[in-house]
Order: structure tokens, then C-alpha cells, then sequence
């Protein structure tokens, strides 16, 4: 299917299906514009935002996370980092949007008054501010949309933006068949047949024996070979 991005944006949960049809050799297609999946609480998972590399405080901030974890594990190390830099990252950085709102309303404020050499110094404050501003806006959707190839610094927050919802867009899973071949449309049974197929796959089964995996590994090491190195070791090879 083909649209203009002004169509796709005034439909951003559009679906596209193929029906079945046995009298022609063409497929009917179906389109709805209304698509709508429902919000599922997957629970907070970390996300790494690469602007925050560019703030003199970044390297700080994890390692301070990573020793006011103690002796926790590696595992634990990283938990805490992320605590931290949550936590930082609100304190610091605060929401974008309402920053960026908040300096436009600003500046569009001081261009109604009088100008003066006090007016011209804050405006250019507020417009260093709302320059740093859309920088961040800009990392934060090209890592969104994971076009890496595009230099940053260009403004291309509404190509990032456009490609991200592209990139959401494709990857939304609508349905799923399980293991007994029922199709389930709703999240929260798509998401129990995403885990129960992880869980079956990545669990052992005692049943299935090695020996024919083994047996097809071509002999790289010959008895001799292994009678060899099998030797118990002499003072002077230490």
C-alpha cells in the first residue's frame, strides 16, 4: 500500500489485509483505518538515551552507581546505574517538552517588548537553551528510528520522528497463533504466547539426548591425540 505522509499521519493505527478469494485469481484487500491495540503495562525496562553522553556529569553518575552498589552482583551493578541515571536524567534534564515549550513561550514574550542590551542578552540565553533543546529532541528520535547513517545536527527531528513511528508501526504484533492453533488477537494473550514459546524453547528436555548431536560433530581429535593429552603431566613440563 502506498500513502502520502500527511494520509499516514492522519491514520497511524491503519491495517492492510488480504482476504481470501477462490473465484479469481486476484486477492481482495481489505483496509481499516482504526486499528487500535490497546495499552498493555509491560512494566519500566531501561532506556539508554544518548544525549546524556554529552553532559559533563554522565561519567559520574555511573560510576557512582556502580559503587554505591556494593558487592552486588554484575547483574546488580547495572540495576543501580539505572536508578541512578533515571533519576539524574529527571533531575537534570527534566521533560524535553515542556522545556522546549517553555523557552518557546519565552522567547516569543521577549520579541513583544522593547529591546535593550539586557533584553538582547536573555534572548540569547533562551535561544542557547532552545538550541540544546532540539539537539536532545533530535538524538532522542534518530535513536528511535535507528537511522544511525544520517549525520545528527542536521535537524532532522521530523524524518527521525517519521521513521520511528514507521519503525513502531511495523513491528506491532496484531495476532499470534499459539501452540494449539488458535488465533489470539487480544495483548495480554499475545504477550502469555510470547512467553510460553520462549519458555518451552529454552527449557531442556531430559527426554532428548545429546548423542545425535554429538555423533554428526566431525572427529577433529584422534585417540592418539587424546591419549596424549590425556598424559599425566611431568615436573618438567611445569
Amino acid at each position: 500500500m502506498v500513502a502520502t505522509e500527511s494520509w499516514r499521519r492522519l491514520y497511524p493505527d491503519v491495517g492492510v489485509y488480504h482476504l481470501r478469494c477462490c473465484s479469481s485469481d486476484h486477492n481482495p484487500i481489505l483496509l481499516k483505518t482504526n486499528v487500535l491495540v490497546e495499552d498493555v503495562k509491560w512494566g519500566y525496562y531501561f532506556k539508554f538515551e544518548a544525549y546524556w553522553q554529552d553532559h559533563e556529569d554522565y561519567k559520574q553518575v555511573i560510576k557512582d552507581g556502580w559503587e554505591a552498589a556494593g558487592q552486588s552482583s554484575v547483574a546488580g551493578r547495572i540495576r543501580m546505574c539505572d536508578e541512578k541515571l533515571r533519576n539524574w536524567s529527571k533531575q537534570t534534564f527534566g521533560s524535553l517538552r515542556a522545556r522546549r515549550i517553555k523557552a518557546e513561550k519565552a522567547l516569543e514574550k521577549i520579541d513583544k517588548m522593547r529591546k535593550n542590551e539586557a533584553i538582547l542578552a536573555q534572548r540569547r540565553v533562551l535561544e542557547n537553551e532552545l538550541e540544546d533543546i532540539l539537539l536532545q529532541e533530535e538524538f532522542i528520535w534518530k535513536q528511535r528510528s535507528k537511522n544511525y547513517w544520517l549525520k545528527h545536527g542536521d535537524k532532522n527531528t521530523k524524518f527521525f520522528h517519521r521513521r520511528a513511528s514507521d519503525r513502531r508501526s511495523k513491528n506491532m504484533i496484531k495476532k499470534l497463533k499459539d501452540e494449539d492453533g488458535k488465533i489470539c488477537t487480544d495483548q495480554e494473550d499475545i504477550a502469555r504466547c510470547i512467553v510460553n514459546f520462549y519458555k518451552k524453547l529454552y527449557t531442556s528436555d531430559r527426554r532428548s539426548g545429546s548423542n545425535s548431536v554429538i555423533e554428526a560433530v566431525p572427529q577433529k581429535v584422534t585417540a592418539a591425540m587424546n591419549d596424549e593429552l590425556l598424559k599425566p603431566f611431568t615436573r618438567e613440563e611445569i
